[in-house]
């Protein structure tokens, strides 16, 4: 028996090529299976769609936090927080199908703050914030893009949504009582505005550009120029000088007021006297003598105001459309400071600034060419291997078929001849070979 012999190169090639359209339809097979499933399986899972922008907010956003005008602090990391993600998808179709719930609850969601390198030469380092989500929560690109643009825009919609009542002083005025009251809340107002003016020039200069041609020096100027006609002190000492006042009735209130103005009054000229006392040329002290004069003089006129209200007080109605007409001009002041100024400087200064054009970038997963090439290889290397099996094994089975009997053969090939009975010489035909062929 012979031994057997290995397999050389050549026989294998041989093995392989014999099952060529087998191991094409393999590989084909596998090569579209594996891109259909690195696309619709794997990447949906394992990409991430990130986005790094630079947050832009008035007054800096370099801290850990940030402070709103009217109070609020805004931590950066919140951004991705429940209330602000329920927030954006709140009436929005695009967001109905995403599952917040789940992206929360397994942190497939997050916010993190990158800072420049200390090899950077930036004098002011500038915070770049990220948001990552896991790709599988969006059906496409565009909801995506949607999705984040807005979780980033969180602190400047509630910048540009945010209500501070400006109009305090005035609401004060309407319910005052009284003419000088509403006339104090009135200025008050004005003083409100002019410090507001005043705080947004100190941080953003005189020449900052509200509308065309006009900055805050102009708004600023015009509110001062209003101030320097001195109609609200004129009014005033009409008011005085002629004891005008809102209602008779008010003349049991400026009573209790008198004898409260007299007690303040009385202290005050009694802690002046003391002051005095004090022999000294201190200038620190002498002020606090002529403030303290001011004061008792300013009580002195007050009380005789309200005397004269007291016994002398009448109504006239055109004060009060006066009054109303002063009013009516510091509310537009306000509502253009509001409304116009406010707002200019929040869509001038507060904005999002996106690193990609594209908004968004797809972190891991695996690209399309890739995804073709490794399925490519996988299907190959199976296809081979599955025609080098399919080939040997049938090999095999040649090798190991059982070698048919040619007696029989041969018997059956043999050319029929006819026997004549009545001839002698049949006997010379030859016998058919007995059980079979010959072993």
């Amino acid at each position: 028996m012979e031994e057997e012999k290995g397999i050389s190169l050549a026989d294998m090639f041989r093995m392989i090529f014999s099952q060529k359209w087998l191991a094409l339809i393999i590989a084909a097979v596998i090569t579209v299976v594996g891109v259909l499933g690195f696309t619709y399986v794997y990447n949906p899972r394992a990409s991430v769609y990130t986005v790094k922008y630079n947050l832009n907010l008035p007054g800096g956003n370099n801290g850990v936090y940030y402070k709103y005008p009217d109070g609020t602090i805004l931590y950066f990391n919140s951004i991705v927080s429940e209330k602000s993600i329920k927030e954006i998808c709140k009436d929005n179709e695009s967001f109905e199908d995403i599952n917040i719930e789940k992206m929360i609850s397994r942190g497939d969601i997050t916010f993190k703050v990158e800072t420049p390198s200390k090899e950077s030469t930036d004098n002011e380092e500038v915070k770049q914030f990220v948001i990552s989500v896991k790709k599988r929560y969006f059906p496409n690109d565009n909801v995506a893009r949607e999705f984040l643009t807005e979780l980033a825009s969180v602190p400047v919609k509630f910048l540009r949504d945010m209500k501070i009542d400006t109009y305090m002083y005035l609401n004060l005025a309407s319910n005052a009582m009284d003419y000088e009251t509403e006339i104090e809340n009135i200025v008050s107002q004005v003083d409100y505005l002019r410090n507001e003016y005043r705080t947004l020039i100190n941080n953003y200069g005189y020449s900052f550009t509200v509308e065309t041609g006009k900055t805050l020096q102009y708004y600023l100027l015009e509110l001062e120029n209003f101030l320097d006609t001195q109609i609200i002190e004129n009014l005033l000492t009409e008011i005085r000088d002629n004891f005008y006042i809102k209602s008779l009735s008010l003349k049991a209130k400026y009573e209790l007021d008198l004898k409260a103005c007299e007690r303040e009054f009385n202290k005050a000229s009694a802690t002046l006297e003391n002051l005095l006392k004090v022999t000294t040329t201190d200038s620190t002290n002498a002020q606090v003598i002529k403030n303290q004069s001011d004061l008792v003089e300013t009580l002195r006129y007050k009380k005789q105001d309200l005397t004269n209200y007291i016994e002398s007080g009448k109504v006239n109605p055109d004060i009060e459309n006066e009054i109303q007409a002063i009013a009516d001009t510091v509310r537009e002041f306000t509502r253009v400071y509001e409304s116009t100024v406010v707002n200019a400087i929040y869509d001038k200064l507060s904005f999002v600034s996106f690193s990609n054009i594209n908004v968004l970038t797809v972190d891991g997963g695996i690209g399309l060419v890739t995804s073709v090439v490794l399925s490519l290889v996988i299907g190959i290397v199976i296809a081979l291997i599955t025609a080098f099996i399919v080939g040997w094994v049938k090999k095999k089975k040649k090798e190991t078929a059982p070698v048919p009997d040619r007696s029989r053969v041969s018997l059956l090939e043999m050319p029929v001849v006819e026997i004549d009975p009545g001839r002698q010489d049949n006997c010379d035909l030859p016998e058919p070979p007995e059980n079979g062929a010959e072993q």
